[in-house]
């Protein structure tokens, strides 16, 4: 072989890793650009999902809202009975205490009666 055919030979070689690299690069370049593509389809899935969601929300929004109105409605039920049952209790408890009153009063009266009538039966009788 002659200088120039090896020459020639060594720049084909080198060439051919050249265009190697290439196509390598070019190979990796494609599969990240799927890669991405891929990505890209997935957020764009996810966002046809969001946005289907989003379509639903205003329905989901009114039944959320019905179910917190009727929580309301359950929660004032649950309100006022709670108010009648502290006024029953206070009228309860004012009767209770009226009655011990009561009781006391009687007790005290009971014992000024018994003191009076021991005093009279004490004093000296008329002349």
């Amino acid at each position: 072989m002659s200088k120039r055919d090896e020459e020639l030979r060594k720049l084909r070689e080198q060439l051919a890793q050249s265009f190697e690299g290439v196509y390598d690069s070019l190979g990796e370049a494609i599969q990240g650009q799927s890669a991405s593509a891929a990505r890209v389809n997935r957020i764009a899935g996810r966002m046809d999902d969001v946005a289907g969601r989003m379509k639903e929300t205003p329905q989901d929004m009114t039944a959320f809202g019905a179910d917190l109105s009727g929580q309301s409605i359950r929660l004032t039920r649950v309100e006022k009975d709670l108010r009648h049952a502290g006024y029953r209790l206070a009228r309860f408890t004012e009767s209770i205490e009226l009655d011990i009153t009561d009781k006391a009063n009687r007790a005290e009266l009971e014992a000024l009666e018994a003191r009076v009538r021991r005093l009279e039966e004490d004093r000296p009788p008329a002349a």
